[in-house]
């Protein structure tokens, strides 16, 4: 079977259940190569069973379980993607209502809706408007998002502010 063809296939199945691949050693770009086509881990065949039970307990839970050789560059992949996403997304956040600036941060700060609904003296369902609000202003698709919005903002203000 030509790869480009397992590739798609193995990528199909991954969509349907939890899938993990083993039996050889993956590079670090594989395994994010592989985690991008919903692969939840790539176990080396050198693996210690306590190490592989860690990993089918985590995998089953629904996590993901990447080498300790790829996170540098999976937290790299990261950080270039959350900077591409501010950059046309920070000027956006002048278009924030006041309640909704104080919404987003304390979704920033880890809040959840009940814990926001508390703090601001609103109800959750309000706490849903804001956030879709927010979401569609600032281009962003989820919670994480969001966070790593505002805080990439604040440490680039923090830094400006430094500099002057």
């Amino acid at each position: 079977m030509p790869a480009v063809v397992l590739e798609r296939w193995v990528a199909l199945l991954a969509r349907r259940c939890r899938m993990l691949l083993a039996g050889r050693r993956f590079s670090e770009q594989e395994e994010l190569h592989w985690l991008g086509c919903g692969i939840l881990a790539c176990c080396d065949p050198a693996l210690k069973v306590e190490d592989c039970r860690r990993i089918i307990a985590v995998v089953s839970q629904g996590g993901f379980w990447l080498s300790a050789r790829a996170w540098p560059l999976f937290m790299q992949h990261l950080q270039q993607r959350s900077e591409a996403m501010a950059t046309p997304t920070a000027g956006a956040l002048q278009t924030l209502t006041g309640r909704e600036r104080d919404v987003a941060q304390l979704v920033a700060d880890g809040s959840s809706n009940k814990q926001i609904a508390r703090a601001l003296n609103i109800t959750d369902r309000t706490v849903k408007t804001h956030l879709t609000a927010v979401f569609s202003k600032l281009g962003v698709a989820d919670r994480l998002q969001l966070a790593l919005l505002l805080h990439q903002q604040q440490s680039t203000n923090g830094q400006a502010a430094q500099d002057s």
